[in-house]
């Protein structure tokens, strides 16, 4: 508890009385609240690693099309600038 000269303490009776019913109340919700099953486990963690390689073919194929698209770029941009004469 904090105490500065002039100040009255700054705990009274009805904060400590919201405390304790604050505790109460927070220890009846955790009592209320159920873990998932098994089943809802493996169920998420299945959808989970679906998406993410789902994800990972969207990334490589937009990935490749980018880079298929530059180098064609270049390569079509480097042909106008370069000189007709081959050896």
């Amino acid at each position: 508890m904090i105490e500065a000269p002039g100040l009255e303490s700054l705990q009274t009776n009805r904060e400590v009385f919201s405390m304790v019913k604050f505790y109460r109340e927070v220890r009846e919700q955790i009592l209320r609240v159920t873990p998932p099953t098994w089943r809802e486990v493996w169920v998420t963690a299945i959808m989970v690693a679906i998406l993410a390689l789902i994800m990972a073919f969207l990334f490589f194929g937009a990935d490749a099309l980018i880079v298929t698209l530059r180098d064609f770029l270049v390569r079509t941009i480097s042909g106008l600038f370069s000189s007709g004469g081959g050896a």
